[in-house]
């Protein structure tokens, strides 16, 4: 349950339990859930037995959604991953991370429970996922370091903090053109409807940067009569989010993470709201499942091409 200390200490009051200081209960909580997670933040030696990465515990009752200083990112080391976002866990997201092959498998890390999906959230996942992989003398080709998301401005401004500006965000193809779908309205004759989409989707075909610049210029010219929809659609995905053409050669959609997380719903939650210290087991049971998947020895092992595995997604 999401319970703020100070709610927390009403209904302590309204049951008539002894009311401790608000400074006193942050504190307790801290530490509890500190003890908990310490458990397994230490690397197993054990192949397919999951660890906590990282934590962090904040028992505040109001935090400035603003303030994206809370969590150290002096360090400017950069690696390379993938991500994104999937199951909600009674109000608690849960973040599937992992890395989509140039055949669009996704090959999945691990995950994070967060407090929400805002940018401080995602930002704290980014850093530890980079610093986890350097701790662990994992190293990763950061030249081919790439964002695959659905769009998010609270993932790409904290994927752009911890890795730079210069890194490649992609935007998945099909949460584009079902976005772009509902802005239709915009265009007055329904008759153009399916024209205007016709050319969306030539222009997501694009096979290179040039090319994309081209055909753009000139389906604004095509469709500059369009006003309302030509503003949209320059504005949301030509200005800022605008990679989303298969000239980027990177997978176009983040449909095998779309997979994964209904494979977990069907299999091992099977759609039930778990609270969150039953969730945490079975996170655990997930994990080791997947990297025995990964076991050489195991029987659905399959032998991956080394020159797939390139790029990160969420």
């Amino acid at each position: 349950m999401k319970v703020k200390p100070k709610h927390t200490l009403e209904i302590l009051d309204e049951k008539g339990f002894p009311v401790p200081k608000k400074q006193q209960l942050s504190n307790y909580l801290t530490s509890s859930r500190e003890k908990l997670l310490q458990v397994d933040t230490s690397i197993i030696p054990d192949d397919d037995k999951p660890w906590v990465l990282k934590y962090h515990v904040e028992c505040e009752d109001e935090t400035d959604d603003d303030d994206e200083n809370e969590i150290d990112d002096s360090d400017d080391d950069r690696n390379k991953f993938q991500f994104f976002v999937a199951i909600d866990l009674r109000g608690f997201p849960c973040l599937i991370i992992g890395t989509t092959d140039m055949i669009k498998q996704f090959h999945r890390y691990g995950f994070a429970v967060c407090t929400n999906e805002k940018e401080k959230d995602f930002k704290f996942t980014f850093i530890y996922i980079r610093d986890g992989l350097r701790d662990s003398n994992l190293q990763m080709d950061e030249q081919n370091l790439v964002l695959i998301a659905d769009g998010s401005e609270a993932i790409r401004n904290a994927f752009s903090k911890v890795f730079g500006t210069d890194r490649s965000i992609v935007i998945c193809w099909a949460h584009m053109r079902k976005r772009v779908e509902k802005q239709l309205c915009l265009v007055e004759d329904k008759n153009l409807h399916t024209e205007i989409m016709d050319d969306v989707d030539t222009l997501q075909l694009s096979k290179d940067k040039k090319t994309f610049e081209i055909a753009t210029k000139l389906f604004l010219k095509r469709w500059k009569n369009q006003e309302q929809f030509i503003h949209y659609f320059s504005s949301e995905w030509l200005e800022s989010k605008n990679g989303w053409y298969e000239g980027l050669e990177v997978s176009s959609t983040n449909n095998a993470l779309e997979a994964t997380n209904r494979a977990i719903k069907d299999e091992d939650t099977l759609r039930e709201r778990l609270v969150l210290a039953r969730f945490t087991a079975v996170l655990f049971l997930i994990v080791n499942k997947w990297s025995g998947e990964r076991n050489p020895a195991g029987k659905d092992f399959v032998q991956e091409r080394e020159d797939r595995v390139k790029y990160i997604c969420p």
